[in-house]
This record gives C-alpha cells, structure tokens and sequence, in this order.
C-alpha cells in the first residue's frame, strides 16, 4: 500500500499543525545548534553536515528560526559554558 503524497502532506499539518517541511527544517537547525555549541566545526561544514544548500542559506534559515546568526549563538554558548 503507498499513500498519496499529497495526501500525507495534508494529514501531517492537520494532525501536528505544521508541515512536513517545517519539521524537517527545523529538526535540522535543532541538530546545528548542537554542532556549533560542541564542536569548533566551520559554519560551512555545520551547513553541509545538515543538507543546506549553502551556508548562507543555512545562515538566513538559522537566523530567521532563532533571531540570533549561528556564529554569534556558538560564541554566546561558549562563553557560557566555559564560565560554568
């Protein structure tokens, strides 16, 4: 049995209130915020490791997701959990 795409997607946003999309962009910035908070990886790499495009497009969906620019949240994170 396949389900209809379509379909799926309509099912998916009524029953959780967002789109497939939305769950997979954010899952993956999810997944950036702890790359840069646990590793000195380059922003690029950190971009490509998660499946962006490019890194400036990973940068704009980042900062649009959490109002802060990756680089700045890794240097805000750091210096935080090098004080603790």
């Amino acid at each position: 049995m396949t389900l209809d795409p379509e379909y799926t997607k309509r099912k998916f946003r009524k029953e959780l209130g967002f789109t497939i999309n939305f769950y997979i962009r954010h899952a993956k910035l999810q997944r950036a915020k702890q790359l840069l908070i646990n590793t000195h990886l380059p922003i690029g790499e950190i971009a490509e490791r998660i499946n962006f495009y490019n890194s400036a497009e990973f940068a704009r969906q980042f900062q649009k997701e959490f109002d802060i620019t990756p680089s700045k949240y890794r240097e805000l994170n750091q210096i935080f959990y090098k004080e603790e």
